[in-house]
């Protein structure tokens, strides 16, 4: 199979971004779109908010006790 290549000599994170900002527009206007894993990455569909192992412990106790619980 012959290598993608675009007309408009785009590089490749130029054209994932043209991809990412015509998916954003059909999903604005109600359309289903399957995206490639690699431009949904792009747009930060994956983006991990989860805290650290370190953060979570830190977090377990927010300073307060109530007394009498």
């Amino acid at each position: 199979m012959p290598e993608h290549t675009n007309p408009l000599g785009l590089t490749k994170e130029e054209e994932a971004a043209v991809i990412a900002g015509r998916v954003s527009e059909m999903v604005g206007a109600g359309m289903i779109v399957p995206v490639d894993p690699d431009i949904a990455d792009l747009m930060g569909a994956f983006e991990e908010t989860a805290l650290s192992p370190e953060d979570a412990h830190d977090a377990r106790f927010d300073g307060s006790v109530v007394e009498g619980e």
